[in-house]
């Protein structure tokens, strides 16, 4: 069939044949369509450069019209007139697809680079990264990663009872693509100017000595499993932080010793953590033990248990869900440990030495040669806590009026 130009009609038409053969649209346009055994047929432009004849593919029909066709090759033709050639920068843009970093890679980059080595939140970044970011995303390329990618991560993590955390992640993933910008791995950042998924305001909730109270006794009333009741006590007891709590393996405390050492890459300003542990402490710990075959202390009561321990965003869940089982207004598992730094301060310890209980990072050019640890001064500041609790809860000794601080001896 004779036809002046390619029509829709024609090319839908065109059958397969045993083999592959090439139909150039009349009147030397430059446009061929290629058609394989298989029936699939591809707009192939055919031109000369440097006196050569040379073949760019445009694209497949139909998923490429007829009319896109011509404004790719039109595309191409104007390069083609600048001096250009069309098919050596489709090559060296396929190779650039190919060499192009993943999630993974940009992570293992960023984190060696000097954007977050004098961070303080060092291994919590590392942490989330590697988490959620590299755990969603890790083999996408990184440049593929789209603004609504991001919006979705971070809008599931608030779903799930972590809306805090969510605004933390937002900004590690924020910097994380201002450090592929500069790198020139991405041409934009796809996080820039999302909105935070929640309202963050100040919080200064402590629970009164009542309310510790009503708090200690609700646990019992609480429908969720032991290991949270015990992960929630410790807040209370160590005044440590939930995350590092959860994720708690048994090598990690010396109980001879009343000792728990978290280690840095578990601790979120990265320098290692000695907690004294009080009786209070180890008779938690002991009961969490025993029911505990695997290497964490708290283990998630998923199939999986053994390789798995319960997470931060279970522990705000259950909470959050049991809130009518305590006699007071409500409150975050975060408000525990200010509760017990609030009280330490009532019961006379220093503000340095709940500092170094809570690991603050101390900065100051003093902290920084500081190296003394203070482990004394923690025990008997935590051992007076222990006794505050067993008094509340009706089960304790007189408490002293002020905090006598025990100097270490071997620290």
């Amino acid at each position: 069939m004779a036809i002046r130009s390619f029509t829709h009609r024609y090319i839908s038409t065109l059958k397969p044949e045993a083999t592959r053969r090439d139909i150039a649209e009349p009147g030397r346009t430059g446009l061929w369509v290629r058609v394989g055994p298989s029936g699939r047929k591809i707009w192939v432009y055919r031109y000369r450069a440097n006196s050569r004849i040379r073949r760019l593919r445009l694209g497949e029909f139909p998923a490429m019209s007829l009319a896109g066709a011509r404004i790719a090759l039109a595309q191409a033709k104007a390069t083609v007139e600048n001096g250009g050639d069309p098919a050596e920068q489709a090559a060296e843009a396929a190779a650039i697809e190919r060499s192009a970093g993943t999630v993974k890679e940009t992570i293992d980059l960023y984190l060696r680079s000097d954007w977050v080595e004098r961070l303080r939140s060092k291994a919590e970044v590392e942490r989330a990264l590697r988490r959620d970011v590299a755990g969603a995303w890790g083999a996408r390329k990184t440049k593929d990663i789209s603004r609504t990618d991001i919006r979705r991560l971070l809008q599931s993590k608030a779903d799930n009872g972590a809306g805090v955390m969510a605004n933390r992640l937002q900004a590690y993933i924020h910097r994380l693509f201002e450090f592929a910008v500069d790198e020139e791995i991405v041409a934009f950042n796809p996080a820039a100017g999302l909105r935070r998924r929640r309202k963050e305001e100040s919080r200064d909730r402590v629970l009164t000595s009542d309310e510790v109270r009503m708090f200690w006794i609700g646990l019992d009333r609480c429908s969720f499993n032991a290991g949270i009741k015990r992960v929630l006590r410790l807040m209370l007891v160590t005044a440590q932080r939930k995350a590092e709590i959860v994720g708690m393996k048994k090598s990690e405390f010396d109980l001879k010793e009343r000792i728990w050492e978290i280690p840095r890459d578990r601790s979120k300003n990265g320098q290692m953590h000695i907690v004294p542990l009080s009786d209070l402490a180890i008779g938690i710990l002991r009961s969490g033990i025993s029911e505990s075959d695997g290497d964490y202390v708290f283990q998630s009561g998923s199939r999986h248990s053994k390789s798995a321990h319960l997470t931060a965003s279970a522990i705000n869940r259950a909470l959050r869900m049991n809130q009518d089982r305590f006699d007071c207004m409500a409150f975050t598992p975060h408000d525990l440990r200010r509760t017990a730094a609030t009280h330490l301060g009532r019961l006379g310890t220093p503000r340095f030495i709940q500092d170094r209980i809570l690991n603050h990072a101390d900065n100051a050019i003093g902290g920084v040669y500081d190296r003394y640890g203070y482990l004394g001064e923690k025990r008997a500041a935590l051992e007076l806590w222990e006794r505050e609790i067993r008094n509340i809860i009706g089960d304790s000794e007189p408490i002293p009026a002020r905090l006598t601080l025990i100097k270490s001896q071997d620290v």
